[in-house]
């Protein structure tokens, strides 16, 4: 810019002056005055030029910046400037041109050197930015601003450590670089080493206060770190500064999500659709939340937009699938998971969905083959399916005399649903080893044709030459729709402790009945939350039950749960016919003995569901609308248990139906 010279003609100091109190048009008004005496003054020139890329009129910094390398063209500073405005207006090939002068014309020009750089990794040549880069530190090596670029190729080139080490050396001489330290965190973010990245984003909104990057780079973080609250205070920060950034309203509307806030929710991505309707995610956003909340037919919608805007993009017609399913057309579902899969055939999410889709449709022996795309997904990464280091059994060898290990995956209730095919490979002429979590140890060892059984936190492993994830028994073993290939029961309460309990209870005057209202949550899996919410019912609903002839006892586990039943044992003490029994049960071999001394569990889908089945137990399930495929789409039977009967929500998050289909049932129990 001008800088306010005595040397200068005085129209040239007042128009510097103007600057420096930001009164851009009152000096490109004086400039331009001035120009019109002296066409061929190359100072004016260059001086309206930047003046007016300041006010976005780039177009005319070319003419002003042309007329000036015509007078002089061999000024270095000149061709970079033009370089300057041929990049903002787009022009790319003219802009690397200007930028190659200007150093040919100046090979210590290390501004120029850094701005071609620049141009270089907008045009994806990123060997060629990184020797821009480079040659502009050699000019100057305390170029913080280059060090930092020079960091951000070497991050795209997955070399984290040297970016790393680059973006400090930006620091290293401008401490106040607030990119860097921006950079620095997304670096640390995606090295997993949280802290040290929140520490950065804090110094980098230290130094620039409204660096809408850090704001919505550290929300992010937040939001990974399930800080929802945190996450939330960024992207609002944001949005005061920068109400019109999509992103931020996207984010938040994430944020909001998980905190299940959904009305707001939908607000968020509405706002960041208004602002730039042409962003196929935002799309995307707003269906799944639709979804939540039983929305279908307008998730089905949006999510159609999301497809016209990116019909190339895999997760979208997975998405679609997803809204499909969960409004009960399964059919509609596999023909978007088959277009994802026509999109992108190595896409384990759509895989994974189209398997649950099978499933749900009965259609066992296609859903297991599909079922093994699970260890492909994002959330599979830190299953021990990839540590063990010894050979996957899928039923394709011989395991006769050797020693398989049968390890559990996902929730409790998978585990105990699929445990039962230890009895199966037991059968094949192997060891059977079977590793389970620490509560479901004790009860696991009734298990028929298993040698030992251990804890997942178990460290030393015994000796095994093959391994099986508990869920892919299913395809190793080839089993069939229905009858599950085991009888039930196939698991066996403890004599000892059965016989405690009988006595505990007393003499019998009346049918007793276990209830359980609600699932484990878990805390770490925020995607699952919604699931969650859905499979739960309000103890409070359930509480007309109560008043039946009959016993009722809590075999619910969970802190909020729990919580709910000693609520209201605090303000129904009288008429609350509903003994707890949590404090006492320890693991599920204590459930299991108590569950021998019922008549009757009645149960949201839960590991405590599975288990009273597993038992023999008559056991009825509460099942949500959007059901889990292990209990099919519609009728009462289950596949899996014959004791069982499904209680199924009619509408999307409506028990009433199914609750008085359920009250009906229990009074013909309790009469007959």
């Amino acid at each position: 810019m001008i800088c306010p010279s005595p040397q200068l003609p005085v129209q040239l100091r007042m128009a510097a002056a103007f600057l420096q109190q930001g009164q851009i048009t009152q000096a490109q008004n004086l400039l331009e005055t001035y120009l019109k005496a002296q066409p061929k003054h190359l100072e004016t020139l260059n001086a309206l030029a930047l003046v007016t890329m300041q006010t976005e009129q780039y177009d005319q910094a070319v003419i002003y910046l042309t007329r000036a390398i015509g007078i002089k063209p061999r000024v270095a500073g000149l061709h970079n400037n033009l370089g300057n405005a041929y990049q903002k207006l787009g022009k790319l090939p003219e802009a690397l041109s200007a930028y190659q002068k200007a150093v040919s014309l100046d090979a210590r020009f290390a501004q120029a050197f850094y701005n071609r750089g620049h141009l270089f990794q907008l045009l994806g040549q990123l060997d060629q930015a990184l020797a821009s880069f480079d040659k502009a530190i050699q000019i100057e090596p305390h170029y913080a601003d280059a060090h930092n670029s020079r960091g951000t190729i070497l991050h795209v080139q997955d070399q984290p450590g040297e970016a790393l080490a680059s973006y400090q050396r930006a620091i290293e001489y401008q401490p106040t670089h607030s990119k860097a330290h921006c950079n620095i965190a997304d670096t640390y973010s995606a090295l997993k080493q949280s802290e040290k990245a929140l520490e950065h984003y804090q110094l980098a909104l230290a130094y620039e206060p409204d660096y809408l990057k850090a704001l919505n780079n550290q929300g992010v973080l937040l939001q990974e770190l399930n800080r929802f609250e945190a996450a939330l205070d960024c992207f609002d920060r944001a949005l005061q500064i920068y109400p019109d950034s999509w992103d931020a309203h996207s984010n938040r509307g994430v944020t909001l999500l998980r905190l299940r806030r959904l009305e707001e929710s939908v607000s968020a991505f509405e706002s960041a659709i208004e602002i730039d309707p042409r962003q196929a995610r935002l799309y995307d956003n707003l269906g799944n939340v639709l979804g939540e909340l039983g929305r279908f037919e307008k998730a089905l919608e949006v999510f159609e937009k999301a497809i016209q805007i990116d019909p190339m993009q895999a997760q979208l017609h997975v998405n679609q699938g997803i809204a499909c399913q969960e409004m009960g057309n399964v059919n509609l579902a596999l023909v978007s998971f088959d277009r994802a899969l026509d999109l992108d055939p190595e896409d384990p999410e759509a895989h994974w969905n189209k398997a649950a889709a099978l499933l749900l449709n009965g259609e066992f022996d296609k859903g297991w083959q599909e079922f093994e795309w699970r260890w492909k997904r994002k959330s599979a990464e830190k299953e021990k399916h990839y540590l063990f280091g010894k050979r996957l059994w899928l039923g394709d060898i011989s395991i006769q005399n050797q020693t398989i290990l049968l390890h559990s995956e996902q929730g409790l209730g998978d585990t105990i649903q699929f445990c039962r095919y230890a009895s199966q490979v037991a059968k094949l002429g192997a060891k059977v080893i079977l590793q389970v979590p620490p509560s479901l140890v004790e009860l696991c060892r009734s298990l028929e044709g298993v040698n030992h059984v251990i804890s997942t936190d178990t460290q030393d492993l015994p000796e095994f030459e093959h391994h099986c994830p508990l869920m892919s028994l299913s395809l190793a073993l080839r089993s069939q729709t229905n009858n599950t290939a085991v009888p039930s029961p196939y698991l066996q309460a403890d004599p000892t402790k059965v016989e405690f309990w009988k006595k505990q209870f007393g003499p019998k005057t009346k049918p007793r009945i276990g209830l359980v209202w609600s699932g484990g949550f878990r805390e770490k899996i925020p995607e699952l939350w919604g699931v969650n919410n859905r499979r739960n019912i309000p103890l409070a609903m359930l509480l007309p039950l109560s008043k039946l002839e009959a016993q009722f006892f809590s075999l619910q586990k969970g802190e909020a749960a729990e919580a709910e039943l000693k609520e209201l044992q605090k303000t129904l003490p009288r008429d609350l016919n509903i003994i707890d029994l949590a404090d006492q049960l320890l693991n599920f071999s204590d459930t299991a003995a108590v569950i021998e001394n019922l008549d009757l569990i009645i149960s949201v889908d839960t590991s405590t569901a599975h288990l009273a089945a597993a038992l023999g137990k008559p056991t009825w399930i509460l099942n949500r609308f959007d059901s889990c495929w292990r209990w099919l789409k519609d009728g009462q039977e289950s596949a899996w248990y014959p004791s069982v009967k499904i209680y199924r929500q009619h509408a999307w998050q409506d028990w009433s139906i199914a609750l008085e289909e359920l009250k009906s049932d229990l009074d013909h129990f309790l009469n007959s």
